[in-house]
């Protein structure tokens, strides 16, 4: 049942949406802790949400360029 032939697809896609989710969540996270340690409120999560941007733009390319070549 679980080893069909669209589960490697499956999990490729589960795999890749966890990816983006942590790539976008951590550095946002960490970002806004920062803040609330250094008192520096909203410099350390706008930092953050621009480093998440540029991950997932590089995890973007690298979906891209591996879709090509399939």
């Amino acid at each position: 049942m679980l080893r069909g032939p669209g589960f490697k697809s499956y999990l490729q896609y589960v795999s890749f949406g966890t990816e983006i989710a942590v790539a976008v969540g951590a550095p946002i996270l960490l970002g806004y802790w920062l803040d609330t340690v250094f008192d520096t409120s909203p410099y350390l999560t706008l930092s953050g949400v621009l480093l998440a941007v540029i991950l997932f733009i590089l995890m973007l390319i690298r979906l891209i360029r591996k879709l090509n070549e399939e």
